[in-house]
């Protein structure tokens, strides 16, 4: 398991899998549907366009909830999924 302030990936590694493949679990505690889904659109994005597509592993990435005046931005979100997925290779 990686984590920081915004993201927690839990993750196993898969020597017969050649793709990662990422499971994304966003509670309702994060925003409402709008934000939840454009979050998860983000998430969905970086990974298509990242290299760690081809590791081979199983990702689950959970987004933490934060107080009601913190914002999940896209270059926050991006810096954190990149920070984690670093800290799995």
């Amino acid at each position: 398991m990686t984590q920081d302030h915004l993201l927690r990936v839990f993750y196993k590694t898969s020597p017969r899998r050649e793709e990662t493949r990422i499971g994304l679990a966003v509670s309702k505690k994060v925003g409402n549907a709008v934000t939840r889904n454009r979050i998860k659109r983000v998430l969905r994005e970086e990974f298509r366009l990242s290299p760690f597509r081809e590791k081979g592993i199983d990702a689950l990435i959970v987004v933490k909830p934060k107080g009601k005046r913190s914002i999940h931005t896209t270059p926050l979100l991006k810096q954190s999924f990149y920070r984690c997925f670093g800290q799995i290779s």
